[in-house]
């Protein structure tokens, strides 16, 4: 259970299907943020994740 401020909370990315995880010390957009941007990697994401020019659409 987490204890403090919600502001303070890991936040804990798990394999799907697997016992993998990783706690990371920031908020939950901070870890999209990074891992979109490269800053953070994990053992369980592909290599190539994100792609070298990642493309967003607010209406895939």
């Amino acid at each position: 259970m987490p204890a403090g401020a919600p502001e303070a909370w890991p936040t804990i990315a798990v394999a799907a299907g697997q016992f993998d995880f990783v706690v990371l010390e920031r908020s939950s957009t901070g870890i999209v943020l990074d891992v979109l941007t490269g800053a953070v990697r994990t053992g369980f994401l592909p290599g190539d994740f994100p792609s070298g020019r990642p493309e967003f659409s607010v209406d895939p």
